[in-house]
């Protein structure tokens, strides 16, 4: 009888870059579905005391991503309360999160490639293909998502060759 046991499962690993609303619920997404998630923003501390008024929300579509209460006004958040502000949304995000996921003052100017199959172009021996893995600051990743805004200098990452402006509605 074979006593073979599996390795464990690694657990995946992402980088985003960009810690604002979408980030940060990216980062949400993915630490609820088990992922070691890093978040690296450019500035220097919390965002909590930027933005204004985004308007109403979907209270309990927030509290279900943060799996958590949203409290405002010493009381549960509801839509009577009125328009919510980015810092109290961005705050409520970044709360949610394990200690130490977002690094704050770290620009990001490059995503790189590093190839996690290193086997010799002849050697067929193996079925698995060869898959780039993305590496930021030296780091290499499982994904990388690109969320730090609609001037991003990375979106060439994204887009390829497209040649894409970003426009507002």
């Amino acid at each position: 009888m074979s006593t073979e046991t599996c390795p464990p499962p690694t657990q995946k690993t992402a980088a985003i870059i960009g810690g604002s609303l979408g980030g940060l619920a990216a980062a949400q997404a993915l630490h609820q579905n088990g992922w070691q998630v890093t978040v690296l923003e450019r500035a220097p501390q919390s965002m909590s005391h930027k933005g204004s008024g985004l308007g109403y929300v979907n209270v309990a579509a927030w509290e279900s991503l943060c799996q958590r209460p949203m409290w405002r006004r010493g009381r549960r958040a509801s839509r009577a309360q009125g328009s919510f502000y980015y810092g109290d949304l961005w705050a409520f995000l970044y709360d949610s999160l394990p200690p130490g996921t977002v690094q704050f003052g770290t620009t990001i100017t490059e995503i790189g490639h590093e190839e996690e199959n290193s086997q010799p172009e002849n050697d067929v021996s193996s079925k698995s293909s060869e898959t780039s893995l993305p590496v930021v600051l030296g780091k290499s990743y499982d994904l990388v998502i690109v969320a730090n805004g609609g001037f991003s200098s990375l979106r060439r990452y994204v887009l390829e060759d497209q040649d894409v402006e970003p426009t507002y509605a």
